[in-house]
């Protein structure tokens, strides 16, 4: 971030202040624009195709899909 503009700094404050960041100096506000810009590439790489059956296994319940399957 370069000689950021007050209207610059403010939402960065904003976004900052919502995450809990509120004690977080100015002088760290381009590190959070960093981060922002990294989270949204990571954002991008996601597929956007994803259905419920996509989760991971740690949600599987066994024990419901059991009492659903016939003897």
């Amino acid at each position: 971030m370069t000689q950021a503009t007050d209207a610059e700094t403010e939402t960065l404050r904003e976004i900052a202040d919502s995450y809990g960041l509120s004690k977080l100096p100015d002088a760290n506000l381009p590190e959070v624009e960093n981060a922002l810009a990294f989270a949204q590439s990571l954002t991008e790489r996601l597929p956007n195709t994803l259905v419920p059956t996509d989760e991971p296994a740690h949600v599987y319940q066994a024990g419901y899909h059991a009492m659903t399957r016939k003897a």
